[in-house]
């Protein structure tokens, strides 16, 4: 830092001799002008360089001190910082599967016969990796035209009655919960339209639960009609186990 101020000061010297130098001239050669314009230029430029000085000294110093905060700041041991960590989010969600048809022992549904009241089991049970809640089952027993039945999942969903809620359905177990669902007497022209295939028994219904991440309902959509040889056999339509998010209530 001195050498910068004796350097700073050696210049203004060399300006204040030459200022001398050329106002002594012009005064001996009588030109008291040009003598005015170098001693006031001359004094102008070492004033100047003399300001300029100072305030690159005064930059510098505050540069360094800068450095020197910054050096202390680095070697002072820095305090641990502290991390919270939070819970985490519900995100695990699970999945149902319904099972069924199954026959009921005192009540079997083949072969059909007139005043027949069809009687099925269905049972649903959690398939994911959480356990699931608050089931609250619902299936209805229709017989629906073959040419209706791929549209009448939404016809008929409103009707579908609603039992009281179950308890609650842990993972990877054999448990489930099942009911056993009636339909409407057989008449003999409603068994005449399902053997020859004009019509099909078909289960409507659903299951609304909840988990960890919210309200679910799984539909069921599942269809017996008579095959090419004159068998009975459940279908599964497009509906049948498909998952919807549900509003909370």
């Amino acid at each position: 830092m001195s050498w910068d101020i004796a350097i700073i000061a050696g210049v203004a010297i060399a300006q204040l001799i030459l200022t001398w130098y050329g106002v002594h001239v012009s005064v001996e050669k009588k030109r008291v002008r040009n003598a005015i314009v170098i001693g006031v230029v001359g004094g102008l430029g070492i004033a100047l360089t003399i300001w300029g000085g100072i305030r690159n000294d005064k930059a510098q110093q505050s540069l360094q001190n800068q450095l020197d905060t910054i050096q202390r700041n680095t070697e002072k041991p820095q305090p641990t910082p502290v991390v919270n960590v939070l819970p985490p989010l519900a995100t695990e969600h699970t999945h149902g599967d319904w099972i069924g048809p199954q026959p009921v022992k005192n009540n079997p549904l083949l072969p059909l016969y007139e005043g027949e009241r069809p009687y099925v089991n269905f049972g649903f049970r959690n398939v994911g990796d959480v356990a699931m809640s608050s089931l609250r089952l619902g299936v209805m027993i229709a017989l629906i035209p073959k040419n209706d039945a791929h549209k009448s999942f939404v016809k008929f969903y409103k009707q579908i009655p609603r039992r009281g809620e179950s308890g609650t359905l842990v993972p990877h177990t054999d448990d489930f919960t099942y009911s056993t669902f009636v339909g409407t007497a057989l008449r003999k022209e409603d068994i005449a339209a399902l053997n020859n295939g004009d019509s099909w028994l078909c289960a409507i219904g659903s299951v609304k639960w909840k988990d960890a991440t919210g309200n679910f309902e799984t539909y069921l959509f599942r269809c017996m009609w008579v095959q090419s040889d004159h068998s009975f056999n459940w279908q599964l339509l497009p509906e049948d186990n498909t998952e919807h998010v549900q509003s909370p209530k």
